[in-house]
């Protein structure tokens, strides 16, 4: 058997393995975890202290999924006063106080 015919018969298994494998993660398994994904999301803005961003992925986690297990955890997280305090959005505090941002000062 030639050389690039045994490199290719290693190589086919090999990739199909690494395909079904890669796969176990894939859309369908992260579908399930919305609520999970709007809790990092919130975290991650917490972080970032995008302080807004947060309060609205909260309130968004718990309006939409009110019985999931991160639903109780987003309340706690609303309480954090830098998140209530931009809890009305559109209201007039500004964006400033909300979120430190030097791109959101714009908008104030």
């Amino acid at each position: 058997m030639p050389k690039a015919t045994q490199i290719l018969v290693l190589l086919v298994p090999l990739f199909c393995c690494l395909t079904v494998c890669s796969n176990q993660n894939g859309p369908e398994v992260r579908a399930k975890h919305h609520d999970l994904v709007l809790f990092e999301r919130a975290t991650t803005a917490l972080q970032q202290k995008r302080f807004t961003v947060a309060n609205l992925t909260l309130q968004t986690l718990i309006n939409t999924y009110p019985e999931s297990e991160y639903a109780d955890r987003a309340k706690q997280m609303l309480k954090d006063p830098r998140i209530a305090r931009c809890g009305a959005g559109f209201s007039n505090t500004p964006m400033t106080l909300c979120d430190p941002d030097p791109d959101a000062a714009h908008l104030a």
